[in-house]
């Protein structure tokens, strides 16, 4: 039902693509930044909790129907990691958990911006714009074991495909962008610009870690032994040698998603259309 209704939302978008309205204008540009996680490794367990910086960079293409309505295509990169070791919560070392992960993604969103400063005839314009759409991207956490880099999802570290506990998550996963941003339009066609951008996400496996240990007799197993020394990275292996009580079992907590979060400088050139030359306004427009 979910992918039904994300293929509604990429058709709207394209037949706006394909409207040829006056006035409209084209706008092609990179941005590069930093982007963090929030999850289950994140450095401590409040609502706001982040974890390492990273890089982050892109490409978009936007085009503008009004002087208040966007459609925006974006492309873009970053590393996300974070590690137990780092945390400020005194059981994180003894969980000693971590991860990083490479992320590819493509999205596409409706951007508004309801207030624009115009300075002068034809002087630069200011915006201030919001925006939400609809996202894929693909990951593929991974650790270091013995100097070795591994892929988690390969070992089923929770279990994953022994009877009973689920298929292994899958690497390509559909995401919602929200973006709040402002944006600077020069007079010779040259944008500048800073936004913010949150991604919420649909699985809580960015990270590779989500729900309860597994008693490492089964997990080896089923799984190898390695995954045993994946899941839990304990100095004793405490939480999976022996059948642990409720608390000792709880890996990571599966109702709350994780999520990840760009913040970038924009620089683009504008194609014609809107932007500077608008008429001359003494305050915001809305």
């Amino acid at each position: 039902m979910f992918f039904k209704k994300s293929n509604w939302f990429f058709a709207l978008i394209c037949c706006m693509y394909l409207t040829n309205l006056k006035g409209q204008s084209s706008e092609i540009g990179i941005k590069a930044g930093a982007a963090t996680y929030m999850g289950d490794l994140a450095y401590n367990s409040s609502i706001f909790g982040i974890s390492d910086i990273n890089l982050s960079a892109g490409l978009y293409y936007n085009k503008t129907f009004s002087k208040v309505v966007a459609i925006e295509t974006n492309i873009n990169y970053c590393k996300l990691s974070a590690s137990d070791i780092n945390g400020s919560e005194s059981w994180r070392p003894i969980r000693n958990l971590s991860f990083e992960t490479h992320l590819l993604e493509a999205n596409m969103q409706l951007l508004l911006s309801p207030i624009n400063f115009h300075f002068g005839r034809f002087g630069p314009v200011l915006k201030f714009y919001g925006g939400i759409g609809m996202g894929i991207f693909q990951y593929n956490p991974y650790t270091y074991y013995n100097d070795q880099k591994i892929h988690l999802q390969n070992w089923g570290t929770e279990g994953q495909g022994i009877v009973g506990y689920g298929e292994k998550y899958a690497l390509l996963q559909i995401n919602i962008p929200i973006s709040l941003g402002v944006k600077l339009e020069l007079s010779e066609g040259l944008t500048i610009g800073m936004e913010a951008s949150v991604k919420k996400l649909f699985t809580d496996y960015l990270d590779d870690v989500s729900g309860k240990y597994v008693n490492a007799s089964m997990l080896a197993a089923t799984n190898g032994e390695y995954a045993v020394y994946l899941s839990d990275r304990s100095p004793d292996l405490r939480f999976t040698s022996t059948e642990p009580d409720a608390e000792m079992s709880r890996r990571g907590d599966p109702t709350s998603l994780d999520s990840y979060a760009h913040l970038c400088v924009r620089i683009g050139y504008r194609f014609s259309g809107y932007g500077s030359g608008y008429k001359s306004l003494p305050c915001p427009t809305f």
